[in-house]
């Protein structure tokens, strides 16, 4: 019986699976499930696709990376013919991977290709992969993650800290306008985590952004419908899916490109749009022109201010 109780022990512990710590791989392949949220901005970015560069879409390679310059010179030519639309003056370097199953992850969310820009010493600047989801509990589950890990979006800050000026948020008066109930900003409960779970009913693409201490977070939620074809049958089946895109920006990055727009807006006195293999929605001039309008003069020249 002894014996017996020693063998079913070794069995037990045998059959157990020790958790393995998970390790950031520093070459991206299939399956390495490279996490996005423990980027450093330090690795090595030939290293790190030195086994996934997609030189099939791109006309670069490893060894000769120049040909990843961004903007192209065909851009550049084409920009200088566009007067809402600059570029950065230092060169920056563009990568995209090989679309791979599980090359990459954020928040237990994988994805099958990632992108990166760099500076001209080829230190990662910008890196951003997408992940496609079929059901919101999958997605609210990441969200709600999120809420967790990084707390109020830079829209919720805004709002609290203008909120938080008004002594009295909400006030009840009677017949006679006296004020006989009153809400006060202390007591005024706001469910800030709701708000990231208002694509379910937004007509447009859903952009939340995070400030952190050296990065800009901004995830991007879009949806869609897929349709596949019962060989079979001929039925024909559509699913609604969803997009999620993490972004993650150097503060320096988000800054230089923040600084340029500004810049260049003043001296247009126009909303610029900056050339970019991603996109920004806190930093496009263009659409957010309103914020920036102060008005009109009476020679029927709009004024703006960018250094809002």
């Amino acid at each position: 019986m002894k014996y017996f109780l020693i063998i079913m022990v070794l069995i037990t512990f045998s059959c157990k699976e020790e958790k393995k710590e998970f390790v950031q791989p520093d070459i991206l392949i299939e399956g390495a499930e490279f996490d996005l949220t423990q980027l450093s901005f330090k690795e090595d970015v030939l290293k790190l696709v030195s086994k996934s560069l997609d030189t099939i879409n791109n006309d670069y390679t490893i060894k000769n990376y120049e040909n990843a310059s961004y903007p192209t010179k065909e851009e550049i030519k084409n920009i200088s013919n566009h007067k809402g639309i600059t570029y950065l003056d230092e060169k920056r370097y563009y990568f995209q991977s090989l679309e791979l199953d599980s090359i990459a992850q954020f928040l237990g969310l994988h994805t099958n290709s990632i992108e990166i820009e760099t500076d001209s010493n080829l230190k990662i600047q910008t890196c951003w992969a997408t992940a496609k989801v079929f059901d919101t509990l999958t997605l609210n589950s990441v969200l709600h993650k999120m809420y967790i890990k990084y707390g109020k979006t830079i829209w919720m800050q805004e709002y609290e800290d203008e909120l938080g000026l008004q002594k009295v948020v909400h006030a009840s008066t009677d017949e006679n306008g006296k004020v006989v109930h009153e809400i006060k900003y202390k007591e005024y409960d706001i469910d800030y985590e709701s708000y990231l779970y208002q694509y379910k009913i937004n007509s447009s693409d859903d952009y939340h952004q995070w400030n952190l201490k050296d990065r800009i977070l901004q995830i991007k939620i879009s949806d869609g419908n897929e349709s596949t074809i019962d060989l079979s049958s001929g039925e024909i089946e559509s699913k609604k899916y969803y997009k999620i895109e993490f972004l993650n920006i150097t503060k320096k990055e988000y800054d230089l490109v923040k600084n340029k727009l500004i810049s260049t807006s003043t001296t247009n006195n126009y909303p610029m749009r900056i050339v970019k293999p991603y996109y920004i929605k806190e930093l496009d001039f263009y659409t957010n022109f309103s914020k920036y309008y102060i008005e009109e003069s009476e020679d029927g020249i709009k004024v703006y201010n960018f250094n809002k």
